[in-house]
């Protein structure tokens, strides 16, 4: 017959006792330390924004769309779908960085993409390229094939990425907008990505950039998505989940309005992708586990 004491008490060393679930992952110290800090209401608003945001995920009948996490610690921390290694602080002044300061490799780059993206926007009739979208689109695509290990396809995402934008702006209202349509369907070489089948990005602009806008207001964040190899049933979800989680960071601001956005870009990299991970697992729980 089991001995109930000493049962429990091996339990609790394990984390598996009634009530060993948080707070009994952490050190005696630390646990004490935050007991001290509870409000009369018991636990921090981060402390349970983050377990509901496990729990949320935890639920989830499909990760593909997020990711598979390489460890679950990343969704314990809230840094699932996108990490703070995949938040990019871009710099204020890209403009006058200049093609030579984003590296050499971009210059001819940069040139076939200005005689690409000087048509006009179909929609707007304004020019798809200004220098600063142009600066900041070959950064962002220098920081993803350096990342991902796929210096060979600079060339063409930057390209893909161009005249994408030709056919209207990804920078669709609040601040936020998208990098995407970059990677090619019928790509038949796959590309390295941390969490299988792909990679969630952040792109931020503490001072705003031009990406010529519906609203003709600055862009202070970009999302990103780097596919291990592009499917559209799955880009689409992807895409979706993140449109849709810009909308819930900038609810109830008017079309225009880009304080959320402007908020978002000019915090830290932890701070800026546990805000938008709780925002991306609220619109998981509103659409349901099968999302």
């Amino acid at each position: 017959m089991i001995d109930r004491r000493s049962f429990l008490s091996s339990a609790a060393g394990l984390g598996l006792a009634p009530g060993a679930g948080f707070l009994g992952r952490l050190a005696d110290g630390e646990a004490g330390r935050m007991r001290h800090a509870l409000p009369a209401g018991g636990l921090p608003r981060e402390t349970l924004e983050l377990a509901k945001y496990e729990a949320t995920l935890s639920a989830c009948h499909r990760l593909d769309p997020l990711g598979f996490p390489h460890s679950w610690s990343l969704v314990r921390e809230g840094f699932h779908p996108v990490s703070p290694q995949r938040v990019a602080i871009m710099p204020s002044d890209i403009c006058s960085l200049g093609l030579s300061r984003l590296g050499s490799n971009l210059v001819q780059v940069g040139r076939r993409i200005v005689g690409v993206g000087g048509t006009l926007d179909k929609h707007s009739g304004k020019p798809a390229y200004g220098d600063e979208k142009l600066y900041a689109s070959l950064a962002i695509m220098d920081y993803l094939t350096n990342y991902h290990r796929a210096s060979d396809h600079l060339d063409d995402w930057a390209l893909a990425l161009c005249r994408r934008e030709a056919l209207g702006s990804t920078a669709y209202w609040r601040g936020f907008g998208l990098v995407h349509q970059f990677q090619p369907m019928c790509d038949p070489v796959p590309v390295e990505v941390t969490n299988p089948p792909v990679d969630w990005w952040l792109f931020l602009f503490p001072s705003g950039i031009v990406w010529e806008a519906i609203y003709d207001e600055p862009v202070y964040c970009l999302a990103a998505a780097v596919f291990h190899k592009p499917m559209v049933g799955l880009s689409l979800r992807v895409w979706c989940l993140i449109s849709a989680a810009f909308g819930r960071l900038s609810y109830p601001s008017s079309p225009g309005n880009g304080d959320a956005a402007r908020r978002l870009a000019n915090m830290d990299r932890v701070s800026a992708a546990r805000t938008f991970n709780l925002a991306v697992a609220d619109i998981i729980e509103a659409w349901g586990p099968r999302f």
